[in-house]
């Protein structure tokens, strides 16, 4: 009895670690970071490619995952909102910060001559 109480407990303090994890990405610009010249051109900061391969599993909430001993995935890790905007978002937010005028356009990649680019 006493061994089916610990093989017990001891499975479900197994599961417990495999389900998903949620994390908040947050973003706070340092403000004492140094400051550009006044005449610092405007940034427009798109998109980045998604490149991660078949490590995303193509979910965009997916910033990681917590491996085993032997490299198996014991759960996987995803932010609270989709990273690419987030990142976006973030670093707009680094360049106003320090005195660069910034805008985030993160619902495309770049393309040259794009109109929305300002500055």
């Amino acid at each position: 009895m006493r061994h089916r109480l610990v093989l017990m407990t001891l499975t479900l303090l197994i599961l417990a670690g495999c389900g998903d994890k949620r994390i908040l990405l947050n973003y706070v610009p340092d403000a004492a970071a140094s400051k550009p010249a006044e005449d610092a051109p405007a940034v427009t900061v798109f998109a980045f490619r998604d490149a991660r391969g078949d490590e995303s599993d193509g979910n965009p909430y997916r910033v990681g995952g917590v491996y085993g001993g032997y490299g198996n995935r014991l759960s996987t890790v995803l932010a609270e909102k989709p990273v690419m905007p987030t990142l976006v978002d973030a670093l707009a937010a680094g360049f106003r910060a320090r005195g660069v005028p910034a805008q985030a356009v993160a619902d495309r990649e770049f393309r040259a001559g794009d109109s929305s680019v300002t500055g």
